[in-house]
């Protein structure tokens, strides 16, 4: 959401770390989790995800499936 602030990715604090190595951390292989730590207000929220194709080719092959 707009707003939140992502402080963790997979157990590592992320506030000064460069955008190459956060990259890395949301990188893995598709179907797997990784779990972030996002501040949202005053809330923490611990949050996995599965990391899925993302861009212009994962976009263009959702609106296709929409399609059909």
């Amino acid at each position: 959401r707009e707003g939140d602030l992502v402080k963790m990715v997979a157990g590592v604090h992320v506030d000064d770390i460069d955008k190459k190595r956060l990259q890395s951390l949301l990188r893995g292989p598709l179907k797997t989790t990784v779990t972030l730590t996002v501040v949202r207000g005053t809330e923490v929220l611990y949050l996995t995800i599965e990391r899925t194709p993302f861009g212009p080719a994962a976009q263009k092959k959702q609106r296709h499936e929409a399609v059909e």
